[in-house]
């Protein structure tokens, strides 16, 4: 007896007394008599698995096939003394001479598998959306950090220039004071008149180079990001192996968590030196 709720979409005659083994099983069975529909009925979300018997004919083929492509789940067929069908169409294909026991049995384990692989898929789906959202943060966070960075650069050559235009002021003071004539400062050597042009330029006019390797470390690291994103999405569209797919997500995490570190320390350097 399985110990689990499902039901079983059945098509086709019964000839074999397979329903009442079903329903003895545990299993709730929905009858239909051809398999011309199956592709609507398989939408049934409680539908576990569907089975076919009686005579195969090659006209099933485009009807099962489109069905399975809208619902993964497990696919069986009764065999009778007629012709065969494709063994790998079919999750299961039961002989007639196989025991009731036997073939409940290993239907009991393709659900099982089934549910299993669907559980793993929803999870797997869920931690690629939460990455997907941090990877978005982290972006956004990136975008002020540049914009923080381009206010700083402009504040930065606002400040030369100011010092650049205060300088030419004390010059042209320094030279007019001296009695030169008026308007030809700008032409003399000036070397001598005071040591404002060897001052130093304010502490805010100079670059940040630990600032600057900290932004730059983050964008290559947002690039690497987005380009294992776009090979998981890809991945998935194709339905890619889990153990295929395993690999990208653990690289996601890896990248989404390199970005935090590098964040964090962004925001340390910037609270200790103030760029």
């Amino acid at each position: 007896m399985i110990d689990v709720a499902a039901k079983v979409l059945f098509f086709g005659q019964d000839t074999r007394r397979c329903i009442p083994m079903l329903q003895s099983a545990g299993y709730s069975v929905d009858a239909f008599g051809s398999p011309g529909e199956m592709h609507i009925h398989v939408e049934d979300p409680d539908a576990a698995a569907v089975a076919v018997s009686g005579a195969w004919e090659p006209l099933l083929y485009d009807p099962v096939l489109i069905a399975r492509e809208r619902r993964r789940i497990p696919f069986v067929f009764f065999a009778g003394s007629g012709r065969q069908p494709d063994p790998s169409i079919f999750d299961l294909v039961v002989p007639a001479e196989r025991s009731p026991a036997g073939w409940l049995g290993e239907l009991d384990l393709l659900i099982r598998a089934c549910r299993a692989t669907r559980d793993e898929a929803r999870r797997v789906t869920a931690a690629s959306n939460l990455l997907e959202e941090q990877a978005r943060a982290v972006i956004e966070q990136s975008k002020l950090v540049r914009e923080r960075s381009r206010l700083e650069r402009e504040s930065s050559q606002s400040v030369r220039e100011q010092s650049r235009l205060e300088q030419e002021r004390s010059r042209r003071q320094r030279y007019e004071s001296s009695g030169a004539p008026p308007g030809k400062w700008d032409l003399e050597d000036v070397s001598g008149i005071g040591d404002f042009a060897k001052t130093a330029p304010p502490a805010s006019a100079v670059p940040c180079q630990e600032r600057d390797r900290l932004h730059w470390a983050i964008m290559i690291g947002l690039a690497k990001l987005n380009a294992i994103l776009s090979r998981t999405v890809r991945a998935r569209l194709d339905k890619w192996p889990w153990d295929q797919i395993r690999p990208l997500f653990e690289e996601e995490r890896r990248l989404a968590a390199d970005l935090e570190a590098l964040l964090k320390e962004c925001k340390a350097h910037r609270a200790l030196h103030g760029c």
